[in-house]
């Protein structure tokens, strides 16, 4: 499950990447034909976003998906252990 506050997540952009041409369905799924091995993600795994649109002056919405929760993992671990290793460091010199 997405936490979005939490939660690392990339933008999905059909106007410069034709592979994110994305559809929300009625029920609340996002379906991009491209990605997700053909699958539609449940509102769980994405949220809508207004961004503003530089080339119009405008404003568009488009969908964040968020990062499988194994590349999530992986990145905090990642975290913690710059978080250690100074900490350790630290106490070392001391």
């Amino acid at each position: 499950m997405c936490i979005f506050i939490l939660s690392y997540r990339y933008r999905l952009e059909p106007s410069e990447t034709d592979s994110d041409e994305f559809y929300l369905y009625p029920n609340g799924s996002l379906f991009a034909p491209f990605l997700f091995n053909g699958e539609p993600l449940p509102p769980t795994q994405f949220c809508m976003e207004v961004f503003p649109d530089p080339e119009t002056g405008s404003t568009k919405v488009l969908p964040l998906v968020c990062f499988p929760e194994e590349i999530e993992e992986e990145n905090q671990e990642g975290t913690l252990q710059f978080i250690l290793y100074p900490a350790g460091k630290y106490t070392a010199i001391f």
